[in-house]
């Protein structure tokens, strides 16, 4: 290739954006609070003084129903300059050899979204948490369509 080709130029811009955030559960309830973007760079370089709040709180019941575990929750988002959200969730985890959930919820924009999970011990300490999930405003004239998202993750007992 050409080196002085500017389509495939070096254009590397390293950016550190740090993050806080701190979460507490016991058998019964959770409680969490995060703020991602601290700095808020883009991806040009420039600082946004958009800031992202996060917080939940939630209960587990075990062995109810068909379910293992139970959690209800509210999560409330907040991002500078829009609106809040807050989400209403029940998610439950299926008592088979490898652990399956499934959660429903809705938030006050009439957003409804559903998630799958599955979770995978790798070791007696670290688990492997696979999940999707699908969102859509619970309405006949959502003009940007649903939103489908998968995500994995290692999660330390």
């Amino acid at each position: 290739g050409n080196p002085n080709d500017p389509a495939i130029a070096d254009n590397t811009l390293n950016l550190i954006d740090p993050g806080f955030g701190i979460y507490y559960s016991n058998d019964y309830v959770f409680v969490g609070f995060s703020m991602p973007k601290i700095v808020s760079n883009t991806a040009d370089g420039r600082r946004e003084n958009i800031h992202h709040i996060y917080s939940v709180m939630g209960t587990t019941i075990k062995d109810w129903w068909m379910f293992s575990q139970v959690e209800t929750s509210i999560w409330f988002r907040w991002v500078r300059y829009n609106n809040p959200h807050i989400d209403l969730g029940f998610k439950g985890q299926f008592d088979t050899s490898l652990p399956v959930w499934m959660g429903l919820y809705v938030d006050n924009t009439f957003a409804a979204r559903a998630d799958f999970g599955v979770i995978a011990p790798l070791s007696e300490t670290i688990d492997f948490q696979l999940a999707v999930s699908y969102t859509n405003r619970v309405s006949f004239f959502n003009e940007l369509g649903g939103v489908f998202e998968a995500s994995n993750s290692l999660l330390i007992k």
